[in-house]
């Protein structure tokens, strides 16, 4: 912020408390309303920006038959960029937030993970290698989505009995 009043030339009122003498009151008010715009438009727009970057994460839904890839990707670019808009957020809270990216078809996975990982081990590599695993079995077995994996668990658990 302060890169930019300066560069702006509207640093002098933070620097300096009194009216510098031979300034005028009302310059010396113009640009000091000039100096509080311009932090708070910044401040509103870095809002605006971190709040659109957790909307879209929060919004971010995986559909059986994508690749879990592109979706592992999308939210890896707006995590980075909401590290950059200063609001990073921990390992932890990331795979978190990976994981609510899933749907209902992949409740198993989810819940495995949930009983086998204590929070201070959950990290989002634990969870990326599970999903691939995951993903890589569906496709040996020739299903194409979690959807299809219940339906074909369903249909052997009634084979075998």
């Amino acid at each position: 912020m302060e890169d930019l009043l300066i560069v702006r030339d509207l640093y002098k009122p933070i620097y300096r408390e009194n009216i510098p003498t031979r300034v005028i009151e009302s310059e010396w008010k113009t640009l000091n309303r000039k100096v509080v715009a311009t932090i708070r438009q910044s401040v509103d727009t870095n809002a605006l920006n971190k709040t659109s970057l957790m909307r879209k994460i929060v919004r971010l839904k995986y559909k059986d038959g994508e690749s879990i890839m592109v979706l592992i990707n999308t939210l890896m670019g707006l995590v980075n960029q909401l590290a950059a808009a200063k609001s990073p957020l921990d390992d932890v809270m990331h795979a978190l937030l990976l994981l609510c990216t899933l749907p209902d078809s992949w409740e198993n996975l989810v819940l495995s993970l949930n009983t086998s990982c204590q929070e201070d081990n959950l990290s989002l590599q634990v969870v990326k290698t599970s999903i691939l695993n995951e993903e890589t079995r569906w496709k040996d077995k020739g299903i194409m989505s979690q959807s299809e994996a219940n339906v074909a668990q369903h249909s052997d658990r009634g084979r075998s009995k």
